[in-house]
C-alpha cells in the first residue's frame, strides 16, 4: 500500500516532494520512478539514527483500517487519508493496486517457476493458471502449512519473484 501512495503523491502533487523510504523491503522499490534513491534507506540502515536533520520523515500511519467494520473503505485509502491530513492535501488512490515496476527483461521473460524451479511431475495445470503457495514455513506472525495439490513454493521466492509470478 506505501508503494501506491508514493505513486499517487507524485502523480497528485507532481515535483512538489522528493520523496525516499526507509523499510526493509527493498526488493520492492527497485525501478520505482518516484522515489529519490538518495533519500531511501534500507534493511539495517532504515532506523530512526542518523536521518538527515533537512528531510521531514513521516512514519505513515493507517488508522482508517480500524473503521473498516463502520466505513465503506478500502485498506489502500487508509495511508492515503494519514499522509493527506498530515500535509493538507487532497491526496486519494488513482489506481486500486500497488505500484511496484518491473524492469523490462522482468516482464519480457519467459518466466517459469522461480529460482530455476520446474513444474513437479504430474501436476496437471491449465495452461495458464498455477496454484501456487507461497510465504512463510514458520514465523513469529503466522505460519502457512502444507496445502495439497498445490505448488510449494513457501520459502523459496523473494517479494520481487513473487511478483513476477503474479505478473505473468
Amino acid at each position: 500500500m506505501l508503494t501506491a501512495l508514493v505513486r499517487d503523491l507524485e502523480k497528485l502533487h507532481p515535483k512538489r516532494f522528493s520523496i525516499g523510504v526507509e523499510t526493509q523491503r527493498r526488493d520492492l522499490w527497485k525501478n520505482n520512478p518516484y522515489i529519490e534513491w538518495e533519500l531511501c534507506r534500507f534493511g539495517s540502515d532504515a532506523t530512526d539514527e542518523g536521518r538527515d536533520g533537512e528531510a521531514e520523515f513521516m512514519r505513515v500511519e493507517y488508522q482508517l483500517i480500524h473503521k473498516s467494520n463502520q466505513q465503506p473503505q478500502r485498506f489502500i485509502h487508509a495511508m492515503h487519508q494519514f499522509v493527506g491530513e498530515r500535509l493538507g492535501l487532497d491526496v486519494y488512490p488513482t489506481a486500486f493496486k500497488g505500484d511496484v515496476h518491473l524492469s523490462t527483461m522482468e516482464r519480457e521473460a519467459r518466466l517459469g517457476f522461480p529460482n530455476g524451479l520446474d513444474q513437479p511431475d504430474g501436476l496437471e495445470l491449465p495452461e495458464r493458471y498455477w496454484v501456487v503457495q507461497v510465504g512463510a514455513t514458520t514465523g513469529a506472525n503466522h505460519t502457512h502449512f502444507d496445502l495439497s495439490g498445490v505448488t510449494d513454493l513457501r520459502g523459496k521466492t523473494s517479494g520481487r519473484e513473487l511478483i513476477q509470478l503474479i505478473h505473468h
